[in-house]
């Protein structure tokens, strides 16, 4: 396992782990969502989930590199701190 590896399979367990925290409130968000796509007629509907899945793919690619900067970051004071 590399190096990247480790850092993209520790990132992945910790968002798990956050996500998990907060179940409860996406199950929620998740209802509101789908009664306002529900009340869309379905060109309108699908013109909209394009429109969010690019922008949900765009937040992911950020957050993944703001993550991993972090992450990053962390393990260099910490090298410094005690190494």
């Amino acid at each position: 396992m590399t190096p990247e590896d480790l850092i993209e399979m520790l990132m992945g367990e910790r968002i798990s782990s956050v996500l998990a925290e907060n179940e409860e409130w996406h199950k929620e968000e998740a209802v509101m969502r789908e009664n306002l796509l529900v009340a869309l007629d379905e060109e309108t509907r699908l013109a909209f989930e394009a429109f969010a899945e690019s922008l949900a793919f765009e937040e992911v690619r950020d957050f993944q590199c703001i993550y991993r900067a972090a992450f990053l970051d962390g393990l260099r004071l910490g090298h410094w701190a005690f190494g």
